[in-house]
């Protein structure tokens, strides 16, 4: 049976409809990245939902990837049984943006697939030294 999810970002069909996806490689990746990008506590019902990667914008370069793979780690047991957490890499563009690479494969699966995270640093003082980017 093929999945069908709300596609991500949200949008609206020509219908007016909310749109949907059905590629269940787009699907799953949209869901860890939501998982992962979300603090917990952000989602009022589902308070133990969500990763500590939001931690990470306050380390340099190679602390955050030790926060990222952490928090995927766990994130990964907690929401995605079915998939195997691999690695996760990051370097940091001219712009100052964090990218990180995360490596899974689904299980049953010899096949790894990856997904990308953009994020920005912050200073320990919290002020912004470059504005998150948006998109993959």
């Amino acid at each position: 049976m093929t999945q069908r999810a709300i596609s991500l970002p949200f949008v609206f069909n020509s219908a007016g409809e909310i749109g949907y996806s059905t590629d269940e490689k787009k699907i799953i990746q949209d869901r860890i990245v939501l998982a992962l990008m979300t603090r917990f506590g952000e989602r009022v019902m589902r308070p133990d939902f969500g990763s500590d990667v939001y931690l990470s914008l306050w380390e340099d370069l190679n602390s955050a990837i030790g926060v990222v793979k952490l928090a995927a780690t766990t994130c990964f047991a907690n929401w995605f049984p079915y998939l195997t957490f691999l690695d996760a890499k990051g370097n940091v563009t001219p712009d100052g943006v964090l990218e990180v690479e995360i490596t899974y494969k689904r299980a049953l699966e010899n096949i790894s697939e990856t997904v990308r995270l953009k994020t920005s640093f912050l200073s320990r003082s919290g002020d912004l030294l470059q504005e998150a980017r948006s998109g993959q």
